[in-house]
């Protein structure tokens, strides 16, 4: 049987982890509006793995309500959930995101940096393409793989 939005939305606060969890992943794919203002609850979450799945479903909803809860997560501790916010505004598309992705890629972490170049190029903003192109060249084969990917769908917008 599957859930409800409401029973998900409960399930998103319930004491057991497991739950909380499964429920911020699972809110992401029911592109109910209604789950945005409890994801961004949850982003609040002491569990990075509910603040990561919390983030990355605010992103899958698609709404700009979303927006400055996710640029406030990029400074989370956590790398996941930098990691997750940055493709959830990657997902939003909003031109408001691209100089905190910027800011985003040069984390110390190469999987947070490669989310935050592929997520410019997700943007598609040619303005984007100055902030993709220092990562050409970066040491991280994943990083350089995610800003050739970007560069190319950034080219293609010129």
């Amino acid at each position: 049987m599957s859930k409800t939005t409401d029973d998900l939305i409960k399930d998103l606060f319930n004491p057991n982890l497991i739950y909380r969890v499964n429920a911020a992943k699972a809110l992401g794919k029911t592109h109910d509006s209604r789950a945005v203002t409890e994801l961004i609850k949850a982003t609040q979450d002491e569990n990075h793995m509910v603040r990561d799945n919390a983030a990355f479903a605010l992103g899958e909803l698609g709404d700009v309500r979303a927006l400055d809860t996710l640029i406030s997560l990029l400074k989370d501790e956590h790398p996941w959930v930098r990691k997750s916010t940055a493709k959830a505004l990657g997902l939003l598309k909003h031109p408001g995101a691209v100089p905190h992705l910027a800011k985003l890629a040069e984390d110390p972490e190469p999987a947070v940096r490669r989310c935050a170049v592929r997520s410019l190029g997700w943007i598609a903003n040619p303005s984007t393409k100055h902030h993709v192109e220092p990562y050409l060249q970066d040491s991280d084969p994943i990083v350089k793989s995610a800003a050739e990917e970007a560069w190319k769908t950034l080219s293609n917008q010129a």
